[in-house]
């Protein structure tokens, strides 16, 4: 909270760019994380699935195709390797 009052003594009233941020570098203002990706992945399995682990697989395949800014290495290779055709429960 300090840093963010001495950059921003007025507050922040819209939203700003990340620069050179340490996962996300130079990331334009407004563009949603690997959190949200990851969640709307999840979000959208499970309502159109139910607890369903092959559908939640590949809701999270699409997103990796979509976006993989921020991804952590371990979230990526998992992914990938999803998206290479293997099964969710390996």
């Amino acid at each position: 909270p300090e840093e963010i009052a001495e950059k921003h003594p007025f507050g922040l009233k819209s939203y700003e760019p990340a620069v050179n941020h340490k996962w996300l570098g130079d990331y334009g203002a407004g563009n949603i994380t690997d959190d949200t990706y990851l969640t709307i992945a999840t979000l959208v399995a499970l309502l159109e699935e139910g607890l369903n682990m092959k559908a939640m697989a590949e809701c999270h395949v699409i997103a990796h195709n979509n976006n993989t800014v921020g991804w952590g290495r371990t979230t990526r290779t998992a992914i990938g390797l999803l998206a290479k055709g293997h099964n969710w429960h390996q």
